[in-house]
């Protein structure tokens, strides 16, 4: 795995850990004082002038930095992140009244250290784009789902969600039955406006409902209701009835003509088949509403695009090269989510294993998205289950070990394989509760010498050792 394509699992190993390194150390929360997230440098700029600004990019950047902060069992670093949603929020608020004229919260597709939330830049692929607030808010509510933090919920995440839907459902529209967006962009991306179209042949942005948009309205609507139930608030409460009553008005996703997920509201000609941001795959990945396990259909479908991104050349960045990873790791596909594990260390690392943007110049998303991608091959908790070796790669990493990763839940896993097979693992309960477990593809397996048949109630601090049945 190095730059002549050969296997170095040590060296992933490296790159894994000094992922988690670099997390801790760009993310030092500070409860006396206003503290930071990690930018596109983390910390680390020898400028006057810091590249992008200084800013922190949230429609893919910012969010990626933050990926392994539950599952590998350092989710103290979010804070800093969650400082900065704080500064922002108000801006926020000002913005959603000042150019939307609605109530609630709205980001778009950068921060600045004081929160600016108003629309940046000039590019017309990426400035207009009013759903930073829906993807940042979704890491506030893994936090309580890996914690279990009731305080942070009532007090941080609940009352940010609520924000953020009451902008959303007044944004939204009725379009052909579908409460939908815009204007509004799929991150960075453009397409080939159709023949019968007043500007026909030329390269666009702008739409109404893009994909990535809806699954990211569904996003909230249901994580305002996940927060809702937990917090015992009554059905009764008005964002509760209001977040009932919008979800299923949420246009669902469309299936095109060669079996994909639409990117766009028309299957439109591709501007760049092989574009560097996957957000129509957002419901992949970091979202689970394509999971294989929630959805076969979708799944199915998520695929296809998946592959055609590939085959056209998408990866070319090497925090897209790391998003490929956790995308086929969400598909259950090792071999293919290491073939990129590999294809990133060909390319994008400098000496010192810094990520780069395409071969030159420092950007650290993808050292972040390298540890987050290595650690859902190994371990996934979305969708109520602690799924264990879910997408092993097996012949590159035959034998081998896992300590200390987190699943929602608040579950602390230990795993060890053996020739591409799972051996054992070792569950510790943070704080008790129910726990759905899956091994594998579906490999029958004890707890504590007892046939696994479903969920089970853990107790806190007691430790649950699953084998092989």
């Amino acid at each position: 795995m190095t730059r002549k394509g050969l296997d170095d699992t040590q060296l992933a190993v490296l790159a894994w850990n000094y992922g988690r390194h670099l997390l801790v150390a760009s993310s030092r929360h500070n409860d006396a004082d206003v503290s930071l997230p990690a930018n596109l440098l983390g910390l680390w700029n020898n400028r006057t002038t810091s590249a992008w600004g200084g800013k922190f990019t949230i429609n893919i950047n910012l969010e990626m930095n933050y990926w392994p902060a539950g599952q590998t069992n350092i989710i103290e670093t979010q804070e800093s992140m969650f400082s900065l949603l704080k500064i922002a929020k108000p801006r926020g608020e000002e913005m959603a009244q000042k150019l939307y004229g609605c109530n609630g919260t709205v980001f778009h597709h950068n921060l600045d250290l004081w929160g600016d939330a108003a629309p940046s830049d000039n590019n017309t692929s990426a400035t207009m784009w009013p759903m930073g607030a829906a993807w940042t808010v979704q890491h506030m509510m893994d936090h309580y789902r890996f914690t279990g933090d009731a305080d942070f919920l009532l007090h941080t995440a609940y009352p940010f969600l609520t924000d953020v839907a009451n902008f959303y459902r007044c944004y939204a529209f009725d379009w052909q039955g579908s409460k939908v967006t815009g204007p509004s962009v799929s991150p960075e991306n453009s397409f080939i406006v159709p023949k019968n179209a007043s500007v026909a042949g030329s390269r666009k942005a702008y739409d109404i409902a893009p994909e990535m948009d809806n699954q990211l309205m569904r996003d909230v609507m249901e994580s305002l209701l996940e927060a809702a139930k937990a917090l015992n608030i009554p059905q009764t409460d008005e964002d509760v009835k209001e977040a009932t009553k919008f979800l299923p008005l949420i246009r669902r996703p469309a299936i095109g003509s060669y079996g994909q997920i639409l990117e766009w509201r028309s299957e439109y000609k591709e501007a760049e088949p092989g574009h560097r941001h996957l957000s129509p795959l957002y419901g992949l990945h970091p979202s689970f509403q394509f999971s294989p396990l929630v959805n076969e259909t979708l799944s199915r479908a998520a695929n296809v695009l998946l592959n055609h991104r590939v085959a056209n050349g998408s990866g070319h960045t090497g925090w897209s090269r790391a998003w490929l990873i956790n995308q086929y790791a969400r598909l259950f596909s090792g071999a293919k989510a290491w073939e990129h594990v590999k294809a990133w260390f060909a390319k994008y690392p400098t000496s010192n294993l810094w990520n780069t943007d395409s071969g030159q110049g420092f950007q650290i998303d993808g050292n972040f998205g390298i540890t987050s991608g290595i650690t859902e091959m190994l371990l996934q908790s979305h969708a109520g289950i602690v799924h264990i070796l879910p997408a092993l790669p097996a012949a590159a990493l035959p034998t081998g070990n896992a300590r200390g990763l987190l699943a929602r839940g608040g579950f602390e896993v230990d795993i060890d394989w053996k020739e591409g097979r799972f051996q054992k693992a070792a569950i510790r309960p943070q704080r008790g509760g129910r726990l759905q477990l899956r091994v594998s593809d579906g490999t029958s397996f004890k707890v504590n010498g007892e046939l696994y048949t479903g969920p089970i109630q853990t107790v806190s601090e007691r430790r649950y050792d699953l084998t092989l049945a």
